[in-house]
């Protein structure tokens, strides 16, 4: 009873064990899809649902929108609060969205068998993904000094929902475009602005935890930078536009290569956890090298064999 009481105490840990299944459940799928017959143990199983949907979009549903966002929600929903001076959230806020959310990833898993159970599940997934969106904008309401960073986090969170919605489209007309939509607004509306919001509110204060004399920089326009150049990547990468995403990728270079430059400081190896974080700050540079990679006119030689 009292273990009970104590792990329904607080969103992440919930939210945490919902993303842990999950990701037990996608990797053993995966396992089970692509690595026994690899292997030569099996034939690959034939699902019901992968004769309609795209493989491409399963994975991207499974691995965008259903592992990472569990964890991201445990956080923010844990975080969030304190972010903006307010308690923390009570036991009926945030298990309704994480019910909701699990009982609508058992229907979407059921689609397997029986296709029709995937919209089903997908619609549901949605209304506990606009509960946590709603959670989220109702804390950045809250009156605070600084109220960036969870707005942002909240904003992040609707494009997400729209994500889980153009699945649903996707899954009812078998339009293809729907889950590329899908998909980019999960990983360049979603998924990245979350992690480049959190990074810029959190990186900062654990390194100045961890090493003495540290001082914190928050350059806010470099987190817009980098907002606006997921979401526009996102956007031209789904209308299939992406010789112009070169334009948006290169000022998120370097407003990346900025914060990392500005929040390194020699002798943090010692701390490998600190490490470990600003080595996943520094993967933003990235973005350069998908600028790169959609730039080829830049330097591709021309027909004529003239350098342009």
């Amino acid at each position: 009873m009292m273990f009970r009481a104590s792990f329904f105490a607080a969103p992440h840990r919930v939210m945490f064990l919902g993303g842990t299944v999950q990701a037990l459940l996608a990797m053993g799928f995966w396992s089970l899809q692509t690595g026994g017959h690899y292997a030569g143990f099996w034939p690959v199983p034939i699902w019901p649902l992968l004769t309609v949907l795209p493989q491409s979009v399963w994975h991207a549903l499974l691995m965008g929108s259903g592992v990472f966002p569990w964890f991201i929600y445990g956080f923010i929903l844990t975080a969030g609060p304190g972010w903006q001076g307010a308690g923390d959230l009570g036991q009926r806020e945030f298990l309704l969205p994480f019910l909701t959310l699990a009982t609508g990833w058992v229907f979407v898993w059921a689609g397997l068998l029986a296709p029709v159970a995937l919209s089903v599940g997908l619609v549901i997934v949605f209304a506990g993904w606009v509960m946590v969106a709603r959670i989220l904008t109702r804390i950045a309401m809250l009156p605070a000094i600084g109220r960036e960073h969870i707005a942002y986090a909240a904003l992040a969170t609707w494009l997400g929902a729209a994500g889980i919605g153009a699945y649903v489209v996707q899954a009812a007309s078998d339009d293809v475009f729907w889950g590329r939509l899908g998909l980019s607004l999960t990983i360049w509306g979603f998924l990245m602005p979350v992690f480049v919001t959190v990074t810029h509110r959190m990186l900062p204060f654990f390194t100045s935890a961890a090493t003495r004399g540290y001082v914190a920089r928050r350059p806010v326009w470099a987190l817009r930078i980098l907002l606006a150049g997921s979401i526009a990547h996102g956007a031209l990468s789904a209308f299939d536009q992406r010789d112009l995403i070169w334009l948006v990728d290169f000022p998120a270079m370097l407003a990346a290569g900025t914060l990392s430059w500005l929040w390194w400081q020699r002798g943090m190896t010692g701390n490998r956890m600190v490490a470990v974080l600003h080595g996943a700050l520094a993967w933003l540079g990235a973005f350069g090298v998908w600028a790169f990679a959609y730039a080829p006119a830049l330097w591709r030689p021309r027909a004529d064999g003239q350098s342009g």
